[in-house]
């Protein structure tokens, strides 16, 4: 995933790590950027998600809050780490 969304723009990926606020108005050149950049995100994660997974994050209105949302779900501790780790060597 940060792949591709490293793919949509150099400095897509880098916004994705800041908390995004949508002006009332969209004025400046740099606020057409970020909204483009939120909603490409946005796109990106909600288009190669199952269904089943998209449901969870119908109430996220930006890329940050997704992207929150999807690491603390897939979450995994040392203990789940070695022991799949163990099951593949």
């Amino acid at each position: 995933m940060k792949t591709y969304i490293q793919s949509l723009g150099f400095d897509v990926w880098d916004f994705l790590e800041e908390e995004y606020q949508r002006p009332v108005v969209v004025v400046t050149k740099e606020q057409r950027m970020e909204f483009t950049y939120n909603a490409n995100e946005m796109n990106a994660f909600l288009s190669c998600l199952p269904e089943s997974q998209l449901v969870k994050l119908l109430d996220c209105t930006f890329a940050k809050a997704i992207l929150d949302k999807m690491r603390s779900c897939y979450k995994v501790d040392n203990k789940v780490k070695k022991s799949k780790l163990q099951c593949i060597g």
